[in-house]
Formats: C-alpha cells, sequence, structure tokens
C-alpha cells in the first residue's frame, strides 16, 4: 500500500495534490515553486560517480556523504558552490538513514524547535533521498554568518565529543553576550535527542547565528535552526553505548539520580538548567510539552517513510524516554 502521508511534512494528504505525494502548501515552502520537478534528475549511481567532484568537504564522519544542488530550468541539479539545498542520501551502511533523518527533522518540529525546512525527493529510479534547505544561504546564495560551537570553542574537529553539554551551554551564553534564551534552546535539543535516542548531537550539530545577517556587532543571537536530528536507536545494528553524544554535565558529575538509577531523567536535565542559570520552569515547561505530544510523536512515527521495524525501534525509544520526563 503506497504512503498516503505528505513526503515533506508527513501529514495526510488530501488527493488535489499538484505533485503526487507532497501537499502544495509545503512543496512551495521548501521548493519556492511549485514548478520545481519532484524527481531528482540523476540516479543513486550518478550521485556517487559526481560526489567526488561536489562533496569536497562536506562528508560526515566518512559514512554520509553529501552533495550541494541549485535549481537549474526546474530541477535541483548539482553545483560546485552557491547551492540552496543539501542533498543526502542513505549511506550503504545505514539502509534508510534518508527517511529516518526526515521522520526526526519532522518530530523537531513538531515540538516547537526551529527546524530546517526538508523533505524526502527520490532519485530518477525510485529511492528516496533526504533534502534539506540551506539557512546559511540567502535566496542569492550568498553566505550568511554563522559558527558551529566547535568553531566557538576554538576546537579542532576531531573535539567534537571532548565537551560536555553543559560546556556548550556556557560557550552559547559567551558567544551570545549572556542571553539565556539561546542556552534554553540548547537545553530543549538536548532533552528532544534523549527523548528520541539521537545519539549524535554532538558540538558541531550546535550552531550559532546573528539575528540581522549583516550586523555590525561581534556577538551571535540564537542558534540556527535544529539540524542532523535522526533516531539512532532505530537502525537494525545501533550501538549505543552512550543516552547522549556528549556528557550532560561538566566534570564527569552525574545527579543522586541518575547515580542510583542508571539513566537519565527530568531531575538530570533540570540540574543542567540549574548550573547554566536557566529557571526551572522553563525546562518543566518544555518536558510537560513533551510528554503532551506523546501520541502526536508516535503517529508522526508511524506516518514516516521509514521501514516497519525501523517505526517500531523509533517508537519503543520515544515511549520508555518520555516516561521518565514528566514533571513532578
Amino acid at each position: 500500500m503506497m504512503n498516503e502521508y505528505c513526503h515533506i511534512s508527513l501529514k495526510p494528504l488530501t488527493g488535489k495534490e499538484t505533485h503526487p505525494g507532497y501537499r502544495d502548501a509545503e512543496y512551495k515552502r521548501l521548493f519556492g515553486s511549485l514548478k520545481m520537478k519532484p524527481v531528482l534528475p540523476f540516479t543513486r549511481a550518478e550521485f556517487f560517480q559526481a560526489g567526488g567532484r561536489y562533496t569536497k568537504g562536506m562528508s560526515i564522519s566518512g559514512v554520509q556523504e553529501k552533495l550541494p544542488l541549485g535549481v537549474r530550468a526546474g530541477e535541483l541539479v548539482p553545483v560546485d558552490e552557491g547551492g540552496l539545498y543539501i542533498l543526502k542520501p542513505s549511506p550503504e551502511a545505514y539502509p534508510h538513514a534518508a527517511e529516518n533523518e526526515h521522520a526526526g527533522m519532522e518530530l523537531s518540529r513538531l515540538v516547537g524547535i526551529e527546524t530546517a525546512l526538508c523533505g524526502l525527493i527520490p532519485f530518477k529510479g525510485g529511492e528516496f533521498a533526504y533534502v534539506c534547505r540551506r539557512f546559511d544561504r540567502d535566496a542569492k546564495g550568498n553566505k550568511a554568518p554563522q559558527e558551529d560551537l566547535l568553531q566557538a570553542a576554538g576546537l579542532p574537529s576531531e573535539d567534537k565529543y571532548r565537551l560536555s553539554y553543559e560546556a556548550a551551554g556556557h560557550i552559547i551564553s559567551k558567544a551570545t553576550n549572556g542571553k539565556p534564551a539561546p542556552v534554553l534552546e540548547m537545553i530543549k535539543r538536548v532533552m528532544l535527542a534523549y527523548v528520541m535516542g539521537n545519539d549524535d548531537l554532538h558540538l558541531k550539530n550546535l550552531s550559532l547565528r546573528r539575528a540581522t545577517p549583516k550586523a555590525f556587532y561581534s556577538y551571535y543571537d540564537l542558534l540556527t535552526p535544529n539540524y542532523d536530528v535522526l533516531f539512532c536507536g532505530g537502525f537494525e545494528h545501533s550501538a549505543q553505548d552512550s543516552f547522549l553524544a556528549l556528557d550532560l554535565l561538566a566534570n564527569d558529575d552525574f545527579t543522586e539520580s541518575y547515580e542510583r538509577l542508571g539513566f537519565y531523567t527530568l531531575k538530570d536535565f533540570l540540574e543542567l538548567g540549574r548550573r547554566l542559570k536557566i529557571p526551572e520552569r522553563a525546562i518543566n515547561n518544555f518536558a510537560s510539552k513533551l510528554v503532551s505530544l506523546e501520541d502526536k510523536a508516535v503517529t508522526l512515527i508511524q506516518n514516516s517513510f521509514m521501514p516497519k521495524a525501523m517505526r517500531e525501534r523509533a517508537e519503543v525509544v520515544v515511549r520508555e524516554r518520555l516516561n521518565v520526563m514528566s514533571p513532578g
């Protein structure tokens, strides 16, 4: 049976779509026009042949290749620089990673976190790839200033797992001139990562930007939209030896609750907030929101294009983790 949900928003289709599988409003939001063709003009094999030319410096840990895309004559085509989109197929080692990341991003959007625009688009041949609109480029392809936390900390790329989220919060606070809102935003993303089993939210997956791209001041204002969000526990051979990519607290500290239970609960995130001077109420409010959205989150997972076994593994993690996130 064909999936009857939008390849962008995962909302039900109406049967009146201009492009089968895509709700018109979401399609226009992602691609700017209904005139864009909803299929890539090249095959998966051709993607990897072109990879060496176009993907220099754009791989994730040597596992997932990315391809910058631009728009030409109503089609998404590979470009050398300035592309408005990034294309990621599922790596051989991680089948259906594209569908997994797309569902993860939509969950991020569901819980109210600003999230990069993305969707699924088929290669010529049918297999889905993940496509994301770049938020570090304007409509003309000009680069907007932003910096990931690894850069902000002055650390080399091999140190992306080195610090704790507590240390990351202090980096954000310093880079944003003491603003509490971006620090709270980071904590929300860490809480979501825990709930969904995303153990790869490292320092390069958190980035800073200015509210006004051409601002003259030197500090940043807020985090960029969320990106690289996956249900890591959904993969068949997931080797999750830790709950999160980084330690929650600095100095190898653990709360009494963690020492007793052996896993994180809301108490651990409240302690992280306390150390970063974020009001307990704000973290409790987000935890309540996560818990209240459990049924909608599970429905989103079930409506996604992940295969059945992957959907089931993702659902199990979400339900288990939400069970320990309720305030009070």
